[in-house]
């Protein structure tokens, strides 16, 4: 029979517990609650995109000024004649 004391196990390294993170998400994502979760959140991209699409083709749109109005030909600078 032996006296020995058996060794201490280490207590985990923060390493390990980040690394072990991802993997539990992805574990969490998948099954019927990941598949609710990842419809959610595209269901939520989708109205983004129309709400957003919506915006741009707006006769109001606010990501175009308005064009400045032309100016009439009698307005505009004459040119200088050339030899004077």
């Amino acid at each position: 029979m032996s006296t020995t004391v058996a060794p201490k196990v280490p207590p985990p390294r923060a390493a390990a517990t980040a690394w072990s993170l991802p993997s539990r998400a992805v574990a969490a994502a998948s099954g019927p609650v990941g598949l609710g979760l990842k419809l959610f959140f595209l269901a939520l991209v989708n109205a983004f995109a129309v709400w957003a699409a919506v915006l741009l083709a707006g006769e109001e749109s606010e990501t175009m000024p308005e064009p400045d109005p032309p100016i009439p030909s009698e307005q505009l600078p004459q040119p200088r004649p050339v030899g004077d």
